[in-house]
This record gives structure tokens, C-alpha cells and sequence, in this order.
């Protein structure tokens, strides 16, 4: 979750200055829009794939998707720091979002671990989201310190100086993604050696079908494919005894798919990825607007890629030392649903209070914040992201529970389907919402900025109260739970009838 909260968030100090230097004739006051894209590529992406990566998931396991998602994401994270114009970075930005499976397969992963306990999964999936928080914390600084390093540290000498030198210069915004890269090694290696596939060996198919699962796909897509087919069997090998079957089978769905349908017709289960979704949308724009607004020389106060991340690192502090003892305060006294409401409620009024910030610093020079201005964004700002993460924790818990754990991959993948896409209209909003801004009210443009989206934000809290009850979780609760029962039950049943008949043979 911390490489995938980097890969995420990284890019958000430096991306109004990557479209500038990559787009002739945009300055700070009109690069919010192209900042926008850049930052929404990734969301775009992952839109795209997140159902399939969940039924890849359901299908070849979660172990298997996290290390392709993290393989694919080094290779993509390079091609981005090195792009030199603004369609390949677009281009390698978008297939950075594409190639990532991480949040949802995590997700599940906590949730089959836990098995049902609801007071540990809430436990586990806070800290799992709590590492989003810590990436939220280090990310924003260390991408502000490493880019533009020539331009940022003008006065040392060796980073102008031999190849260092010139690949600094041609590829200024490449020491960020190729941390971001080594993240991705780093993690993929300590997946492979010590996180244990929790997808039941009756239900995990072996990856290497993969090609031939997706060519059969194709097939039926484009109608040519047969009713049987045979697979040869390759003997040549001991390796791939088990991988392939000489049979004529028919084809047909597995007892255990399930489509968006099937999850639609949940009722708490749609509310709660509406209310996911819109929420998410809101969180994006808000991550762009933030930048977008203190590198204002109209609207803000005209900071740097280093001094904007150095706000969000406090931001990310004061966000660690309170978030998990706060959540467990939270959810302690007021459960799941208390929860929910609370974190909605109280996270989106912080933003209607941020423009308070122009006045406090009204008097200093540009590019200065006096020291209530800092103190009073990052304290704001990390009011919106404490209790948007109590937000965000409970509505994961209540969706994974909202449906039996064999169609939890395919739903989180469903969930990040739409969260994607939520996602990805967020910075172009953010983007559009800055420029129009400033455009029509000058130097009062955050009133609007923050205006618009802390509205949307407490639509949301208040969708929480009318759409939502507990009776609601009650009954889909139990009747999840029910499903749950029996399949453990046959699961039981099938593994003792195999041991009777290994003890008569």
C-alpha cells in the first residue's frame, strides 16, 4: 500500500511544473488544466482494469495479480519520469493506472484473512489503509525534494557535471519515478517470499493458463469458438504435469462467477459504491486542487514544488499520530455505521475553511507563508484526511461485507472500477475548476475552489444519514454471513470425505 500510495501520489507537488516544462507557452496560472490530466491518467488507467484485475484475482490468485501489477509498474513508473513530451507522459502515466491491481487485491486479502470478524478487519484494513497515509506523509516530500534538481539546487556544481549531469537536464523529473520503480522491486520481493495466497486451492487456477484463458476469450468475442476443445498435454517436462488436461470438457461458466449484476441487485452494496465512488471523486479533486492552489501567484501564494511538499509532509504527520487511535475511538463508540456518517460529516467542512488561509497570510511576499498560514493549512488539511480516512475505512468494511468472500475480489475490483473513473474526473475537475477560477473571481478564486467541492463533500455525509440505515447492514450482514457458513461448510464436508476415502485406500 505505501508503493502504491507513491506511485499515486508523488506525482501531485510536481505536476503543474512537468506540464510546463513539457508544454510551451503555460505558466502557473494556466497549467492546471494539462496538471489535471497528467494526475487523472493514472485513474483513467486503472478504470479500465480493475474489474478484470479482480476477476484475475478470483481466478489465479491474489499473490499472483500483486506481483504483475508491481512488475509492470516499474517498468511503466520509468517510462514516465523519462517522458519528453506531454503525450508520452500521458501515455505511460495511463498505463501506470492500467497495470495496477494493488488496492483492491489487498483488500481482499485482509478481508479472507480476518474470516468474518468484523471488529479485526476493521483493525487490519485501518492499518492497511494507514500505510496510505504514511506514503500520503513521505511521498509528497521526497518527489518535491528529487525533482527539477538542477533548477531546485542551482548552486551544486556535480549535478550539472558529466552524465549525471546530462541526464538530469534532459529528464528532470526522473529521480521520483525511478524511486518509484525500486518501491515496486522492493515489494514485489517481499510479496513473493512472505505474503501467502489466501484463495482457496479448490477455486486457484495456475497463471500459466492465462494465455490460453484470455485467447479463448477472444474466440468467443469474435464468435468463432467451438462448444469443445481439446488441450494437449505436454509430457516433456515434470514441471508441467498438472498445468495442462487432455479432455473434451465443455465450456461453461464456473458455479462461482459472478457478474456486476449479480453484485448490482445488492442493495447495500450499490449504495455503498455510490457513495464510494463520489466520495473518491471528491478526494482526487481535492489532491489536485491543493497544489494547483498554493502555486498560484493570483489566487495563492505562489510556493514551490519543495515548499508545497513540505506542507503535506506535516500534513502526513499530524495525519500518522492520530489516525488509528482516532478511528479505534471512533469505531469503538459509535460502530460501523456511526463511523461512516462521522467521517463524512466532519472531513468535508475543513475544505469550506481553507481560503481563510489568503487572509491570514494577506501582507507577506509572494512565495512566503507566515507561520499561522502553514500551520493553519496543514492543521486543516489534515482534519479533511483523518476523518476521510475513517471514511474510507468503514465504507470498505461495510462493501467486503456486503457480500460472500468468494465474490469479494470481483466486487473490490467492481468498487475500483468505478473509483477509478471517479478518480480520474477528479484532477481534470480540480484542473478546469483552478483556471475558471481565477478567471472569473481573480485573487478570491479559493472561495469558489473550496466552495464547490466541500458542497459536493457534504451531499455525500448527508446521503450517509437518507440512504443508509442499519437495519440495512443487519440483514445483508446476516444473510452474507449465511452463505459464508455454508461454504465453509462444504469446503468442510468435501475435505473429510477426502481423508475417508485416503484411510479405506
Amino acid at each position: 500500500m505505501l508503493t502504491h500510495s507513491y506511485l499515486l501520489i508523488s506525482v501531485v507537488p510536481y505536476a503543474g511544473y512537468m506540464a510546463i516544462e513539457l508544454i510551451d507557452g503555460i505558466n502557473s496560472e494556466t497549467c492546471g488544466k494539462y496538471a489535471g490530466f497528467i494526475a487523472a491518467s493514472f485513474m483513467a488507467g486503472r478504470a479500465f482494469t480493475s474489474l478484470p484485475w479482480g476477476m484475475a484475482a478470483d481466478r489465479y490468485g491474489r499473490v499472483f495479480v500483486l506481483l504483475s501489477s508491481l512488475l509492470l509498474s516499474a517498468v511503466f513508473s520509468l517510462g514516465f519520469g523519462t517522458s519528453r513530451q506531454f503525450t508520452w507522459a500521458l501515455v505511460f502515466r495511463f498505463s501506470l493506472g492500467l497495470s495496477n491491481g494493488i488496492v483492491a487485491t489487498l483488500k481482499t486479502i485482509v478481508s479472507e484473512i480476518c474470516r468474518g470478524n468484523e471488529k479485526d478487519e476493521t483493525d487490519m484494513m485501518s492499518l492497511v489503509i494507514g500505510m496510505w497515509g504514511f506514503g500520503f506523509l513521505v511521498s509528497p516530500v521526497v518527489s518535491g525534494i528529487l525533482a527539477e534538481p538542477q533548477k531546485q539546487y542551482a548552486s551544486v556544481q556535480w549535478l550539472r557535471q558529466g552524465w549525471i549531469g546530462w541526464i538530469l537536464k534532459a529528464y528532470p523529473f526522473l529521480l521520483p519515478n525511478l524511486l518509484g520503480a525500486v518501491l515496486c522491486l522492493i515489494a514485489a520481493l517481499l510479496v513473493y517470499l512472505f505474503v501467502a495466497e489466501t484463495l482457496p486451492t479448490s477455486r486457484l487456477r495456475d497463471p500459466r493458463l492465462l494465455l490460453q484463458d484470455a485467447t479463448q476469450v477472444l474466440c468467443r468475442c469474435c464468435k468463432r469458438s467451438t462448444r469443445y476443445q481439446t488441450v494437449p498435454v505436454l509430457k516433456e517436462h515434470d514441471s508441467d504435469i498438472g498445468v495442462f488436461v487432455e479432455a473434451s470438457i465443455p465450456e461453461k461458466e464456473s458455479d462461482n462467477t459472478v457478474s456486476m449484476k449479480d453484485l448490482w441487485t445488492r442493495r447495500v452494496t450499490r449504495i455503498s459504491l455510490l457513495i464510494y465512488w463520489v466520495y473518491s471523486f471528491v478526494g482526487l479533486t481535492v489532491d489536485e486542487l491543493f497544489p494547483l492552489f498554493c502555486m498560484s501567484q493570483v489566487a495563492g501564494f505562489g510556493l514551490s514544488e519543495k515548499e508545497i511538499g513540505e506542507i503535506l509532509a506535516l500534513v502526513g504527520l499530524i495525519f500518522i499520530s492520530f489516525q488509528y487511535f482516532l478511528y479505534s475511538t471512533i469505531y469503538d463508540r459509535f460502530g460501523l455505521l456511526g463511523s461512516l456518517r462521522m467521517g463524512a460529516l466532519v472531513s468535508s467542512p475543513a475544505l469550506l475553511l481553507l481560503p481563510l488561509a489568503v487572509l491570514m497570510n494577506h501582507g507577506s511576499e509572494a512565495g512566503t507563508l507566515k507561520w499561522t498560514t502553514y500551520f493553519f493549512l496543514a492543521i486543516m488539511m489534515a482534519i479533511y484526511r483523518i476523518f476521510g480516512f475513517v471514511f474510507f475505512t468503514s465504507i470498505t468494511v461495510l462493501t467486503n461485507r456486503s457480500v460472500p468472500s468468494e465474490q469479494r475480489a470481483t466486487m473490490n475490483g467492481l468498487s475500483m472500477l468505478g473509483g477509478s473513473a471517479a478518480k480520474a474526473l477528479g484532477p481534470v475537475f480540480a484542473g478546469f475548476l483552478a483556471s475558471q477560477s481565477v478567471a472569473w473571481m481573480g485573487s478570491s478564486a479559493s472561495i469558489l475552489m473550496y466552495g464547490v467541492v466541500g458542497m459536493i463533500g457534504t451531499l455525500v455525509a448527508l446521503s450517509t444519514y437518507t440512504m443508509l440505515s442499519q437495519d440495512d447492514l443487519n440483514r445483508q450482514t446476516l444473510s452474507t454471513d449465511d452463505g459464508d457458513y455454508a461454504e465453509d461448510n462444504k469446503e468442510t464436508t468435501i475435505e473429510l470425505t477426502e481423508s475417508s476415502e485416503s484411510s479405506i485406500t
